[in-house]
């Protein structure tokens, strides 16, 4: 598991995590992150990593660290502090049982719960899941690989037009309990055309910016469709891609199948489409070639 070695080169390097007082030394880290962005399926791929005995993850799902680094301000804002950052990585007692509470909740039987601990959960890598990550600046992407060169980075591009609607539909309809009758089409355009949502479509430019800094070999791209057509292979490829063990019984049926975070499942409605193609067009057509997509 990652411990990064801080040396005073390292820390007159940073330009964002708060250097005052900060000592050289060992600091735990992640392995690897879950970028997003959001509505691409990160909380499906983090409950399906927590499933796995080989992975730590911090019982908090989305610490908003390093996306929080340059405005140090806003509702999940917690520290600009590496000494916070780092102390989530350090397994204790209690996420030894909430991890083996995982697996009892879902596998849904007794039988299943080995309480040699040790051997049920024995993580040799561990990651965060924060889905703003996808679409930070550069200068923070080489604050982490600053940090820890040796990064990896997973990422799930989704239908931009697809993963828009979804957004959508969970800030101005689930979360005001509204329906899509009471919220106009200018409102709708209005929150597809945010600066953060058009970053959040542009899977083009985040691939550029985190494969430049950390390196291809370490970004990992998966497809969301394969969420409900090929989970279980989606997951071993995934397991692989960090170096843990790929076997069928580190993947739990009833998980793999469920959709996270689900909003309804609607068509999206032709003058949503249409404004969303002059929107992403570009970006829906170089996905196509690159990843030979069929979206449309």
């Amino acid at each position: 598991m990652a411990t990064i070695e801080l040396t005073t080169e390292k820390i007159s390097g940073l330009r964002h995590v708060n250097r005052h007082g900060l000592k050289p030394g060992r600091y735990e880290f992640p392995d690897f992150l879950l970028i997003g962005p959001q509505r691409t399926g990160t909380s499906w791929l983090h409950e399906n990593l927590c499933f796995h005995p080989e992975v730590f993850m911090p019982s908090k799902k989305e610490l908003y660290f390093f996306n929080k680094l340059i405005t140090k301000s806003g509702t999940n804002y917690t520290s600009d502090r590496l000494e916070w950052y780092s102390a989530r990585f350090t397994p204790r007692f209690s996420d030894i049982i909430r991890q083996n509470a995982v697996h009892l909740k879902n596998t849904r039987s007794l039988g299943s719960l080995n309480f040699n601990f040790k051997k049920l959960f024995s993580p040799c890598i561990k990651g965060e899941a924060t889905a703003s990550y996808a679409v930070m600046k550069e200068s923070l992407i080489e604050e982490i690989a600053l940090l820890n060169a040796d990064i990896k980075a997973i990422m799930l591009i989704r239908n931009p037009l697809e993963r828009a609607w979804s957004h959508a539909k969970k800030d101005l309809l689930r979360q005001t309990k509204k329906t899509l009758k009471e919220v106009s089409i200018d409102d709708f355009k209005k929150f597809y055309s945010k600066d953060y949502q058009l970053r959040c479509g542009g899977y083009s430019e985040i691939i550029r910016k985190w494969s430049l800094i950390i390196g291809r070999d370490k970004f990992f791209i998966g497809i969301y469709d394969d969420i409900e057509t090929r989970p279980n292979d989606l997951l071993r490829s995934i397991f692989s891609f960090l170096g843990v063990s790929n076997s069928p019984e580190h993947i739990n049926s009833l998980l793999s199948s469920v959709v996270i975070n689900k909003t309804t499942k609607d068509v999206i409605p032709e003058r949503h489409r249409a404004f969303l193609l002059d929107l992403f067009g570009n970006e829906l057509e170089e996905l196509n070639q690159t990843f030979k997509m069929r979206w449309s």
